[in-house]
């Protein structure tokens, strides 16, 4: 469903991160990966939340076998079906977009900062004490490291960070493409997946 695993980004990923990684250290910002390499089930789970009622929401969270939400944590998490976190296809491959052993690899990794061993996600969080909020700064780390920081979007995402794709611009938010609803279908039994893929587009 989810990886953690560093060995599952591409090689450009891989390097972007391995380059983070000594950035942050260097800043004294403590954090750990949460996410690489999203199945398409899990994306769709994640783009369903905010968007379809608590009830099919937790189907398919238990469906993942994850835990249920409450209806007031049932809020929009993911602006896009098409994630970096995705698996590399032969398409991507073909249009030049990545590289043949990226097969099946994630172009995105996720982040959390730490406080005393514990994740926080508090924007305004200053662990190195240097009066800049740390997502802010890990957020130029990773610009200079080659890396699309999501905490610059227009809708921030404090925890990503993916490979610049060559058909956007750096910082232009991935939710601002109309969704094609192209990728498969997961085999979720007994939900209306009509209903899911007639959900206005974000």
């Amino acid at each position: 469903m989810f990886s953690r695993n560093i060995d599952d980004l591409t090689i450009a990923a891989r390097a972007g991160y391995e380059k983070f990684k000594i950035g942050m250290d260097r800043r004294g910002i403590p954090f750990i990966v949460t996410c690489t390499l999203r199945t398409h089930e899990a994306q769709f789970a994640l783009y369903a939340q905010g968007r379809m009622e608590i009830k099919e929401v937790n189907k398919l969270r238990h469906l993942l076998r994850w835990r249920t939400i409450t209806a007031i944590q049932n809020k929009i998490v993911t602006w896009t079906l098409h994630s970096q976190h995705l698996p590399v296809t032969p398409e991507l491959v073909k249009q030049g977009r990545a590289l043949p052993e990226d097969m099946g690899k994630s172009r995105a990794f996720d982040i959390v900062i730490m406080r005393d061993s514990h994740p926080t996600w508090e924007p305004k969080a200053d662990i190195n004490d240097n009066e800049v909020p740390d997502y802010l700064e890990a957020a130029e780390i990773g610009q200079q490291c080659g890396l699309v920081a999501g905490a610059l979007w227009k809708e921030p995402d404090l925890c990503h960070y993916q490979t610049l794709s060559r058909t956007r611009s750096l910082q232009k938010h991935p939710g601002s493409l109309p969704c094609q609803h192209v990728l498969p279908l997961p085999d979720f039994p007994n939900l209306s997946w009509h209903a899911f893929l007639t959900l206005s587009s974000y």
